[in-house]
């Protein structure tokens, strides 16, 4: 209107939510004819270690990964802001440098290659529990703090079951299909 602002706050990363109403060509519309943009260059959520190593990622993936069809869409490197560093990730008393894994496994296409790769994954988040040695600021490391993103809901399956074998309490989301749920 005359004399007011409209100021809207968007992620056309999230057209991921399109079944549930989000239209990433709106936001696209909006950025083109805004008068200022203002990108989000800062993340206030993670660690200067973790920003740095989802950075990194994405700069050896290269533009297979870290661009879309849609150049507004393209990954953006941040920084992060510290707030996070408050209770940084430790091992031993170290700090750690590099707090992301990823476990490629090439052509684990078969169940069977698949399922010794998410063996092989809860045995690496068992060990690191049983460890005790990891600490996020003075509080042990507990399993509520790892987070473990697969491709599937067999996959999520079989996880839960190696870790649940190895002791490990989990909790599973995004079992059930989206379009199904509330």
């Amino acid at each position: 209107g005359r004399g007011g602002r409209l100021v809207l706050i968007g992620d056309p990363k999230q057209a991921i939510y399109g079944f549930r109403g989000g239209d990433v060509q709106a936001d696209l519309d909006a950025s083109a004819t805004a008068t200022h943009v203002l990108p989000i260059a800062v993340n206030f959520r993670s660690s200067r270690e973790l920003v740095g190593a989802i950075d990194e990622w994405f700069a050896f993936a290269g533009p297979g990964l870290s661009q879309s069809p849609q150049p507004a869409i393209a990954y953006q490197p941040v920084r992060a802001s510290g707030a996070a560093d408050a209770a940084p990730l430790t091992i031993a008393g170290a700090r750690v440098e590099r707090p992301l894994v990823l476990r490629i496994v090439p052509g684990a296409k078969a169940s069977g290659e698949r399922d010794a790769a998410l063996a092989a994954c809860a045995e690496q988040v068992a060990a690191t529990l049983q460890a005790r040695d990891h600490r996020i600021g003075e509080r042990v490391l507990q399993p509520g703090d790892i987070a473990v993103l697969v491709p599937g809901n067999r996959d999520v399956d079989v996880l839960r079951a190696e870790l649940s074998e190895r002791g490990v309490p989990c909790v599973a989301t995004g079992r059930g299909s989206v379009l199904a749920s509330d």
